[in-house]
């Protein structure tokens, strides 16, 4: 009880007293408990409340960790490849599921209250654990079974209180996991924090899904585990009492080279023996010494697109066929044609367009179907020179590429028709482009082929070419790779004839060529090949776009343009302030636009130069044919399932 509480039964029995002697002091005492009582429960916290939302926490329940299936864990490992291990813990894999503690907590310790259309949710750094107040996940869950996918303002859901216990990734944001009251179901929070933007932000606004207010009920035991840990055992058949179990959390030692108790039990006889071991070792599988196609497997396995049982253990272990145990996922396959978020994960030529299935993309490469490439060609698990993203040393370079097509060192702008120095000279520039999507930024596509006309034309994967030269028209494009590469000349539209292709793709169309577009506008390669005095208000009109990653992609992009120190905008702010931010930016490229003097690109450039840039020949805006091209917008919905 407060002290408040406690003093007013003191004031009050007292006053009662006085009354009985008849004191008038008494009814003034009664007048001030009450003022007491009242403060009391004005204060209570919310603790004390007994039907309140300290009675919704539950103790904290993980994955436990399993030995039965032959896991020891990378602690083991640590003892006999202390180099190795050391390389492993400073990479992202290590960090990819870790037990939340202050240590690993990417979000700061301080009380944040968030809401989401009629959703309050609160963030509650509590001495050594975090605490959240949301929806009950459970609750959702069962009106996502009977058909209710969209939040209704009229909802009242109950709320709960539970701590974070579990997190996922540590590279670009922090998903939070949280006990549910079966067993140790594990339920994500519905808002991530996100560590370059140093903010909260809705889980739904993450990812490249339809703007509406969804139901995002997601659970981590039969979805996130089979690759975000070792040896997961869902455990989910008795869905009342989960008993989810691990190998080890993370993406550790053995999710590579298989259980290791064979192996350690080997080695511990070996030296107790006195004996050399052998090498290699049948014992323990290295991705390095399998084949190609089975060493890319090794990776494929989670960097694929897939089908896992969510109520079976992932069979696969490294060495094995990968489609022996799991059903991989491509663009012709009956299941992705009729699944709409399968189906939006690919380019109309059966490119991935999602970041992180770059096997589902390695796959269809001459390089891989014809040569030898495999995924250590390029990487490295631990000789790696950035973690942010594993290349081996010099795999950032054209050595990548001239291990195996030496022909081409010798002459290399022969063979690219760019001076040596230019970016157009780069082997992956050309043939690996950014052209797959996800946390909030394009990749290198790992389907390594040549540009085309028709990779664009026919399927709207943008090529190369486009995504550098976003001021070229499409025929102009079809003409050097005739001229250069001997192709077949296509055929184009009016439309195309008369603006870039790179434009129409940013303005009119789906939610990812949009967002891949707006990415590929801010890279520097492509603002030296085009110039960067034009581009501003065609990003600018990204700012309103109904899908929100395609408005922070914009503006991650503006922000590399000159012109911008200092433009402020949210991209989950309300409509009318994100409408006021495109007039702002759009005034601020006019005023910009003004004040070149000797260094306007622009007015060097001829009326059919100016056109594809959606600009009149006086070098504005050409209002009236970029409001035909937002009209021509593919507003089809699209799931990009990251």
């Amino acid at each position: 009880m407060a002290l408040s509480g406690i003093l007013a039964a003191v004031c009050l029995a007292g006053s009662l007293v006085l009354i009985r002697k008849g004191h008038p002091a008494g009814k003034l005492g009664v007048f001030i408990a009450g003022l007491l009582c009242l403060l009391s429960i004005v204060l209570r916290p919310a603790d004390d409340e007994p039907d309140g939302l300290a009675a919704t926490e539950l103790p904290v329940s993980l994955p436990q960790q399993d030995v039965s299936y032959g896991y020891v864990s990378s602690t083991v490992c640590r003892d006999c490849h202390e180099d190795q291990h050391a390389s492993w813990a400073g990479s992202f894999h290590r960090t990819m599921t870790q037990v939340v503690t202050p240590e690993t907590m990417a979000a700061p310790a301080v009380q944040v209250s968030l809401k989401l259309h009629t959703r309050a949710f609160h963030f509650i750094p509590a001495e050594d654990r975090f605490l959240v107040e949301t929806v009950d996940p459970e609750w959702d869950e069962e009106r996502l079974k009977v058909g209710l996918y969209t939040i209704s303002e009229n909802e009242a859901p109950p709320f709960v209180r539970r701590q974070i216990v579990m997190s996922t990734g540590s590279h670009h944001y922090q998903t939070y996991w949280i006990n549910g009251t079966k067993g140790n179901q594990l339920w994500r929070v519905p808002w991530v924090y996100h560590i370059q933007m140093q903010r909260w932000i809705p889980i739904q606004d993450t990812f490249i899904v339809p703007p509406f207010n969804h139901r995002d009920v997601s659970n981590w035991n039969d979805n996130c585990i089979h690759c975000h840990s070792a040896g997961g055992e869902p455990g989910v058949q008795d869905r009342e009492a989960l008993e989810t179990r691990i190998g080890e959390l993370g993406i550790a030692c053995e999710a590579c080279h298989g259980p290791g108790q064979q192996h350690v039990e080997h080695r511990r006889q070996l030296i107790a023996a006195g004996t050399p071991g052998s090498v290699p070792d049948k014992t323990i599988v290295n991705p390095l010494r399998l084949s190609h196609r089975r060493s890319a497997e090794v990776c494929g396995q989670c960097h694929s697109s897939t089908l896992f049982d969510p109520y079976q253990r992932k069979d696969f272990l490294p060495g094995q066929m990968l489609e022996d145990t799991i059903v991989l996922h491509r663009y012709t396959d009956e299941l992705v044609q009729n699944t709409s978020h399968l189906k939006d994960s690919f380019w109309a030529d059966g490119t991935m367009r999602v970041a992180g299935r770059d096997f589902s993309s390695l796959e269809s490469s001459a390089c891989y179907q014809k040569g030898e490439v495999t995924c250590t060609s390029c990487h490295s698990m631990h000789r790696y020179e950035d973690a942010d993203d594993q290349l081996a040393p010099s795999m950032r370079t054209d050595a990548a590429c001239l291990q195996c097509h030496e022909s081409f060192a010798m002459d290399v702008s022969a063979h690219s028709h760019h001076t040596l120095e230019s970016s157009g000279s780069r082997c992956t520039n050309c043939h690996m482009p950014h052209t797959s999507f996800g946390l909030f930024k394009a990749i290198r596509s790992h389907r390594i082929d040549s540009p085309t006309a028709a990779m664009t034309i026919k399927n709207g994967r943008p090529n190369a070419c486009v995504l550098c030269h976003l001021d070229r028209t499409m025929p102009w494009i079809d003409e050097k790779l005739v001229e250069w590469y001997g192709h077949e000349k296509s055929s184009t539209s009016d439309i195309a004839n008369n603006s870039s292709p790179a434009v129409a793709l940013l303005l009119s169309g789906d939610a990812v060529q949009r967002a891949v577009m707006a990415w590929n506008f801010g890279r520097d390669e492509a603002r030296e090949a085009s110039g960067d005095q034009w581009q501003l208000p065609l990003l600018a009109e990204l700012l309103d776009d109904p899908y929100s990653v395609v408005r922070v992609t914009a503006q991650k992009s503006i922000m590399n343009y000159p012109g911008t120190a200092g433009f402020e905008y949210d991209f989950l702010a309300p409509v009318g302030e994100r409408k006021k931010a495109r007039a702002t930016l759009i005034g601020r490229w006019e005023k910009h636009r003004a004040a070149v003097g000797a260094n306007d690109q622009l007015a060097r450039k001829s009326n059919d130069e100016l056109k594809p840039l959606m600009l009149t020949p006086s070098r504005h805006r050409d209002v009236e044919r970029l409001s035909k091209l937002l009209q021509v917008r593919n507003n089809q919905e699209i799931y990009l399932s990251e």
